[in-house]
């Protein structure tokens, strides 16, 4: 049984494969996933879908997958859905890029736009 990284599903979430023969998932806050939980995920496939929206949240939760949208979604009043399917379509829909690493780009770019705002708005001493 090979347990390279041709056998675990193209995933932006998954860290390195360890010595041990699992992945750190950054979906879930580098929750240790072996390649039987990797495989039963559905953010892949979320993430792969055509219609996967912009503004899905995607993370993991006591070894479940959980969805949640930005636009609609409130957190205080109702559960995170376990399929993101329920989430991605609705006439708020808009497409996803097919690199994560533009997303988190746009999360750096955002903190160093916040940090320099922070810096204009404090007055000089």
């Amino acid at each position: 049984m090979s347990t390279g990284t041709e056998d675990w599903p193209a995933c932006p979430y998954r860290g390195p494969i360890r010595d041990d023969g699992a992945a750190a998932c950054a979906a879930g806050e580098s929750e240790r996933v072996d390649l039987t939980a990797c495989r039963q995920c559905p953010i892949p496939e979320a993430l792969s879908h055509p219609r996967s929206c912009l503004y899905l949240v995607l993370l993991r939760a006591n070894g479940e997958a959980r969805f949640a949208c930005r636009w609609r979604y409130s957190w205080s009043h109702e559960p995170a859905p376990k399929s993101w399917r329920d989430l991605c379509f609705c006439p708020y829909w808009f497409p996803r890029p097919r690199d994560e690493q533009l997303l988190a780009d746009l999360a750096t770019f955002r903190a160093r736009v916040r940090k320099v705002m922070a810096l204009r708005e404090t007055p000089p001493h």
